[in-house]
Formats: structure tokens, C-alpha cells, sequence
């Protein structure tokens, strides 16, 4: 890491002081009904499950349920108990620039995929480069399906 730039610790450590309309474990107002349910998951490495807090806040203003996921060490950080904070580990292929510059010319052709076809040779394409994505799929469904299971 970039001795000059803070660590996640630092980065993240002002986000409990941003004033919000968000409530942890919050009840439903009507507990009888039915609700849609939204599951926002972050992006990739950078993502966290705050990040998009103004989006979810306007869909729950609207009659949405709407829960977020952190996916350890595959967010930029993820706060866990005992003031730990549990960093992104990159891959070897995400430190590297040429696998970089080749990761970038993958989702180039990921964006301009003119059918289906297209695209899914791409994905394979990432997936043979980047094998990590394979595990972070099966990783990422198996918390999707523990999250739901507790709703």
C-alpha cells in the first residue's frame, strides 16, 4: 500500500458521523403487509454497503425494503466486531499493470458486447483471467442466500 494514502480505516472512519434517514434493524411500520424487497450488493473492491445510501433511502421512501450486504474482503472495508476493519484483498491479477490493462480491455469489450452471445464469450474470457471470480460468485451467492434466509 501507498504509505501516503490513508488506509481503510482512516478512509471510512468519518462515514458514522454523515447524518442519514437510514436505521439499523429498523421495524416495519406496517408489519402486516407485503413489502417488495431490494438487495443492494456493492461493487467489486471498491464498493461498500453504504456507498449508495441517497439511492436506497429514495426506493425506501417509496414502500421498498430495502437491505445491503458487505461481502468480506471483497469490499473496499468492511467493519467488523472490535473495531476491526476487514480490507479488500486483491487478487495477484489486480496488482499486476499489464494484467490490469488487460483486465480493462476485457470490460471494454464486456460494454460493447452487441449480443448475447458476445458478451458471455467475454465474461468467460474474465473469468479465465481473473479465477478469483469463479470463488467470489459462489462467495457472493452463498451471503445472498444467508441474508435472505434471515429476512
Amino acid at each position: 500500500m501507498d504509505s501516503r494514502r490513508p488506509g481503510p480505516r482512516a478512509r471510512s472512519s468519518h462515514l458514522p458521523l454523515v447524518k442519514t434517514h437510514s436505521y439499523q434493524r429498523a421495524r416495519l411500520a406496517n408489519a402486516s403487509g407485503k413489502w417488495p424487497l431490494l438487495l443492494f450488493s456493492h461493487g467489486y473492491g471498491v464498493g461498500t454497503e453504504s456507498q449508495n445510501t441517497v439511492q436506497m433511502e429514495e426506493l425506501a421512501s417509496h414502500g421498498y425494503v430495502v437491505a445491503s450486504i458487505d461481502h468480506v474482503h471483497e469490499a473496499g472495508a468492511v467493519p467488523l466486531p472490535g473495531n476491526v476493519v476487514a480490507a479488500f484483498k486483491a487478487p495477484p491479477s489486480f496488482t499486476d499493470t499489464a494484467a490490469m490493462a488487460r483486465g480493462l480491455a476485457m470490460l471494454e469489450r464486456i460494454e460493447a458486447a452487441p449480443d448475447t452471445g458476445a458478451l458471455l464469450v467475454a465474461v468467460r474470457d474474465m473469468q479465465r483471467m481473473v479465477p478469483s471470480l469463479d470463488t467470489s460468485i459462489v462467495r457472493w451467492t452463498d451471503d445472498t442466500r444467508f441474508v435472505l434466509d434471515r429476512l
